[in-house]
């Protein structure tokens, strides 16, 4: 024992500083471990329950994210199916409307075509009458003018002649 107390007195131990330190630690270690550590582990506890709070609830918002995207895809979905039957039942009725349209458009073609026609055949008529009379009253004065007038030649004799020309 006296290696072990040469030693300590040759490194400056000495043993009241040793039990004066140590009860000074001892203290201290139990003033900081009830004011400071327990306090330190009730704020770290506060925290750890806010951060998992916090988690939970971003959780919860993410999970309430995916349905709201999961809705409108399924709404975009629907919309566009909708909308396509509408665009094809729009396309089919204007077709139809046009095919009418187009219909009524050629019967009143037709019609003004038939009318026009039968114009032209009136009016044709009516300058063949006014022609074949000239034709008639020419021929008549040049008949008379090359005959003279004392012959009288029947004016169905002379369409007959005016006809075959």
């Amino acid at each position: 024992m006296d290696v072990i107390t040469g030693i300590a007195e040759q490194f400056g131990f000495n043993p009241f500083s040793f039990f004066v330190y140590s009860t000074l630690f001892l203290v201290l270690w139990f003033l900081i471990n009830k004011f400071v550590v327990k306090k330190l582990d009730v704020i770290l506890e506060e925290r750890t329950k806010v951060i998992q709070s916090g988690i939970s609830k971003s959780e919860e918002a993410d999970k309430r994210l995916n349905s709201v995207e999961a809705d409108y895809e399924a709404k975009m979905t629907e919309f566009k199916k909708e909308s396509k039957v509408l665009k094809d039942e729009n396309l089919a009725q204007t077709k139809q409307e046009a095919k009418v349209i187009i219909e009524n458009a050629q019967k009143e073609a037709a019609d003004i075509i038939e009318k026009a026609n039968e114009r032209f055949a009136s009016e044709k008529r009516k300058l063949e009458g006014k022609i074949d009379d000239q034709v008639i009253a020419k021929t008549r004065a040049v008949l008379d003018s090359i005959l003279g007038s004392d012959i009288k030649i029947e004016d169905s004799k002379i369409e007959e002649i005016v006809k075959s020309l």
